[in-house]
């Protein structure tokens, strides 16, 4: 049977430090699935640009309600809609999203 992503789900979520993040829930057709994104200081070659709210009287500018929207009604969509299989591993998701985002260093503005 081919593993498929039914839906992608959001939420803000507080990380160790006390500092906004995004939690993400996947359904497929092997389970559902969460993680937590790290909002680490540092940002490695090829990773993505945390998106933050910039409004400074939530979080001090750092809230992530932008991201989780973001993730809610256009990359969650877009992902569904593709029907990746998964078994095939994660490089054309990956692929999908660098393409999605259309950004050259992945900051999805």
């Amino acid at each position: 049977m081919r593993a498929t992503i039914f839906s992608i789900k959001a939420a803000p979520r507080l990380d160790s430090h006390g500092k906004p993040t995004v939690q993400v829930e996947i359904a497929t057709s092997d389970g559902t699935f969460a993680a937590i994104v790290l909002s680490g200081a540092s940002k490695g070659d090829y990773e993505a640009i945390g998106l933050r709210d910039e409004d400074s009287k939530a979080f001090g500018g750092n809230g992530v309600l932008e991201a989780v929207r973001n993730v809610e009604e256009v990359i969650g969509p877009a992902i569904v809609s593709k029907a990746f299989d998964l078994a095939a591993g994660l490089k054309p998701i990956d692929d999908f999203m660098v393409k999605l985002d259309g950004t050259s260093d992945k900051s999805g503005r």
